[in-house]
C-alpha cells in the first residue's frame, strides 16, 4: 500500500511538474509575441518619428534658403541704387575753377 501511495504522489509531482513547464512555456511564448508587438510598434513610431522631422528638417532648410535669396536680392537692390546714387552725384558735382587747375567738389 505504501508503494501505491508513492506511485501515486510522484505521479502527481510529475503531473504537477509538466503542468508547471508548460504553463512556463505558454510564458515564454506570450512574451515573446508581447516583445515582437513592441518591436513593431517602436519600429513603426521610430520611422513616423524620423519621417516628421526629415519633413521639419526640409521646411526649415526651404526656408533658410528662401531667406538667404531674399537677403541676397535685398543687398543687391541696395547696391545698385547705391551705385545709381554715387553715379547721380558725380553728375551733380560742380567744377569750380582754382587757379592751380580744376578741382572736383566731392562730397562724402
Amino acid at each position: 500500500m505504501q508503494n501505491v501511495g508513492l506511485q501515486t504522489v510522484l505521479q502527481m509531482g510529475q503531473t504537477a511538474e509538466r503542468q508547471h513547464m508548460g504553463t512556463v512555456t505558454q510564458g515564454n511564448a506570450a512574451a515573446d509575441q508581447f516583445k515582437d508587438a513592441i518591436e513593431k510598434a517602436v519600429e513603426a513610431k521610430t520611422t513616423e518619428v524620423q519621417e516628421a522631422t526629415e519633413a521639419e528638417n526640409a521646411k526649415i532648410r526651404e526656408e533658410d534658403q528662401r531667406r538667404r535669396r531674399q537677403e541676397q536680392q535685398e543687398k543687391e537692390k541696395k547696391a545698385k541704387e547705391e551705385a545709381e546714387k554715387a553715379e547721380e552725384s558725380i553728375k551733380a558735382m560742380p567744377v569750380e575753377d582754382v587757379p592751380q587747375g580744376r578741382m572736383l567738389n566731392i562730397k562724402v
